[in-house]
């Protein structure tokens, strides 16, 4: 077999990428009939929160009555439980207050939208690498295939979901501290305070800084967090956030099964119609498998994992993983710079989404963006271990998109699959075994050789060469 040239290989990039590009044209169009047609159970809770919210009502213990505004209905609601289906922090909220009074069906349409621009702007910072055109092209080409084509990002803007606008939030942040601004760390910190605000796991992103000594970012991360819930007090009150706090209590007794104290005899029949839309309850079908480590060790051990269990486990993880990170040598450091904040507080994260008491379905999965994308930019294909750790991830991939559905709770399997070799992958770069040297003025140049290296490699354990 001959060799691949370099304008070989930049072709095969060039069609891979339009051929992702054309799936993820396809996808927005089944996107587009999917908001028509179903009632995005997800984003209804959220509207309803954010017009209780304006109203001065409580979104959290809201309970509809007949006779009351149809606005302030979501069909789903479970009248027998207490607390109302939104869960989300009253600063998180506040991102659907400016088109709380339109219709919800053209919130719909609204969201559908904002969702895709808010996918459409990580994939533009995340995939551009300036010493490599071809290392862009390959990013870019996963990014659309595995991102925005994917099942899983088919059911999060269908359900009217806001994980990516936390990877909006983190991939700006980080778009910000690339700049040449002296206050870029300020900038940069302040924006993730403010993600964090929205979704609490993400101040795990301050431990990173601590263990790397980027101080006024983690100084401004800090103050981005506490400034945007001291000024949501401020706007809003204290009172929806002793609710919120409530509310999440009750949540926890939920995903525990512990029910007997937060239920009630109660029992109220919705309208079939409710502003003048009767699909308000209907959902694309995917496989409802809950991936969370509280639900996965329940379904196949037996074991229920209290709140306290969770929190030591994600610590003693998170500890670990910090130790490696220390281990890491001053070369990689300098290499990865601001990207090793960046890829091991995104990988936090995606690890304390399991940990979290509560459901983590397919659509979580948006938030492997911004570490993939990062291990992916540094990954050395040169190295054989490089590219099955790759495919091992576009492996684990096809088997959270619901692929091979004869495997046992496969989408939670490929959820845990994505989780490990991510890490692996992450703990090879940042010890240096995997990690390519993107400071090397032949980068791209390298690429092809590196491809053909690896492939070599693989090949060569079966009798064949990629060489002539």
């Amino acid at each position: 077999m001959g060799n691949l040239s370099k304008a070989g290989l930049t072709r095969i990039l060039n069609v891979m990428l339009i051929i992702a590009i054309a799936l993820s044209g396809l996808g927005f169009v089944a996107d587009l009939n999917n908001t028509l047609t179903y009632g995005g159970i997800d984003l209804r809770n959220r509207v309803v929160g954010a017009r209780l919210l304006a109203s001065g009502k409580d979104p959290y213990f809201f309970r509809w009555q007949p006779g009351d505004d149809e606005r302030f209905l979501d069909p789903l609601d479970k009248p027998e439980i207490p607390v109302s289906r939104v869960t989300v922090p009253p600063t998180a909220l506040l991102l659907y207050r400016p088109f709380e009074a339109l219709p919800y069906r053209q919130q719909r349409l609204i969201w559908l939208g904002l969702q895709w621009l808010a996918l459409l702007i990580p994939l533009a910072i995340m995939t551009r690498v300036p010493a490599s055109v071809m290392r862009s092209k390959f990013l870019a080409v996963n990014g659309w295939l595995l991102f925005a084509a994917s099942n899983f990002w088919r059911v999060h803007v269908e359900r009217g979901q806001i994980y990516i606008f936390y990877v909006l939030g983190l991939a700006v942040a980080y778009w910000v501290a690339q700049r040449k601004w002296n206050q870029r760390d300020i900038c940069s910190g302040l924006l993730i305070g403010m993600t964090a605000s929205m979704r609490f796991p993400l101040i795990i992103m301050t431990l990173p800084m601590l263990l790397f000594r980027r101080f006024r970012l983690l100084v401004a991360t800090w103050v981005g967090f506490i400034g945007s819930l001291v000024g949501s007090v401020l706007l809003m009150g204290d009172a929806v956030w002793k609710s919120y706090g409530s509310a999440m209590q009750s949540f926890a007794a939920l995903s525990a099964n512990d029910l007997s104290s937060i239920r009630q005899d109660v029992a109220i029949v919705f309208p079939d119609i409710v502003e003048g839309m009767d699909n308000l309850t209907s959902k694309v079908k995917m496989p409802g498998i809950n991936s969370s480590l509280q639900s996965t060790v329940e379904e196949i051990l037996g074991i229920s994992l209290s709140t306290s269990h969770l929190i030591a486990g994600l610590a003693g993880v998170v500890l670990l993983l910090s130790l490696v990170l220390l281990s890491c040598s001053r070369a990689v450091r300098q290499q990865l710079g601001l990207d090793l904040i960046f890829l091991s507080g995104g990988v936090m994260i995606l690890i304390a989404d399991f940990f979290i008491p509560a459901p983590r379905y397919s659509y979580n999965d948006v938030q492997f963006l911004i570490p993939l994308l990062l291990l992916l930019k540094y990954l050395k294909l040169s190295d054989s271990r490089g590219v099955l750790l790759y495919l091992f991830w576009l492996i684990s991939w096809l088997i959270a998109s619901s692929t091979f559905i004869w495997l046992p709770r496969e989408v939670a399997l490929g959820a845990y699959y994505m989780m490990l070799v991510t890490l692996v992958m992450m703990i090879l770069i940042v010890r240096g075994t995997l990690l390519n040297n993107l400071l090397s003025n032949t980068f791209d140049d390298s690429l092809n050789d590196q491809l053909n290296d690896s492939l070599n490699s693989i090949l060569s354990k079966t009798g064949t060469s990629f060489r002539e």
